[in-house]
């Protein structure tokens, strides 16, 4: 299954030179090409946390923990409601470390303060990337809740501190340096930043995240008997994708009515940031349980 990675990353290089290069301008593809990402693995892989945290998951334990994780979805939704700009540092901060963590599966062995800010460092610099690479768009869609446009002049020291806070704790943790690092460190993030937002965002949510976090998933949980194939690992997928994509789905056709399209946006990440907070958390465990079973 690691070929799939593999696979999905040659296939978002080539999107991401296409878009780079020829620069698209239909509408249509880039929201189709969205959905399906969302659709295939970007929801998925957050679907399965009951047995990423409990392999053995059954009736009488799921119930539990859906009350948790819904509980935590509650605190945070109302932490944006009377805070959003905290809740907005909280979600890219949260969104940074887990996203930079996936870039290390397999390649940390202990689990630190340092491999931490390892994470936090090598995240914030993509979503930099994303976010600054399309400044105007992300300043219409973050206007009311934040002022962006004084970091327009100064969104390259932005870029380059992180790049080499990266690096260094990169060299710091004792993390070799891979073929695979130097692709994703100089043509993946020029690609990116030259793509549009929606696009950048979802090649990198999808393919750099996702993809590479349900295959760390699905060899776990084969050696379980709920995931013994991919077919069944597929199944288990299925249920909690099915809801958050119609539940996602309900509250944008609701928000139609009264919110622009620039609000219409906000509210769509506003909803992942939601699904986010709980499977961020539980997939930390996850991957920190790995690390600590692997060691032995």
């Amino acid at each position: 299954m690691a070929s799939i990675s593999i696979i999905g990353k040659s296939v978002g290089l080539i999107i991401a030179i296409a878009y780079s290069v020829i620069g698209f301008d239909y509408p249509i593809l880039d929201y189709a090409l969205f959905g399906l990402i969302l659709l295939l693995v970007g929801i998925p892989h957050g679907a399965i946390d009951h047995l990423t945290s409990n392999p053995h998951t059954s009736k009488s334990t799921l119930l539990p923990f859906l009350i948790q994780y819904v509980t935590m979805i509650l605190f945070y939704s109302v932490v944006w409601y009377f805070l959003p700009l905290l809740a907005l540092i909280l979600f890219l901060g949260m969104s940074a470390y887990h996203f930079g963590q996936t870039h290390f599966i397999k390649r940390i062995e202990v689990s630190s303060a340092k491999t931490a800010l390892l994470y936090l460092s090598r995240g914030a610099f993509y979503l930099a990337i994303i976010i600054l690479g399309s400044f105007e768009e992300s300043q219409s869609i973050l206007a009311s809740i934040i002022d962006i446009t004084p970091l327009y002049h100064l969104q390259w020291y932005v870029i380059f501190s992180l790049f080499f806070l990266s690096l260094i704790m990169q060299r710091i943790c004792r993390v070799k340096f891979s073929s695979g690092d130097l692709l994703e460190l100089t043509a993946l993030p020029l690609l990116l930043y030259f793509t549009p937002l929606a696009i950048s965002f979802i090649l990198y949510f999808g393919i750099w995240h996702s993809i590479p976090s349900m295959v760390a998933e699905y060899n776990y949980l084969r050696q379980y008997p709920c995931c013994q194939n991919l077919g069944d690992f597929v199944k288990q997928l299925l249920p909690f994708t099915f809801l958050s994509l119609v539940g996602i789905s309900l509250i944008l056709w609701a928000g139609l009515t009264y919110l622009s399209s620039e609000e219409i946006v906000l509210l769509f990440f506003v909803l992942i940031s939601l699904i986010s907070f709980p499977h961020i958390l539980y997939m930390d465990n996850f991957i920190k349980k790995k690390i600590n079973t692997d060691r032995y």
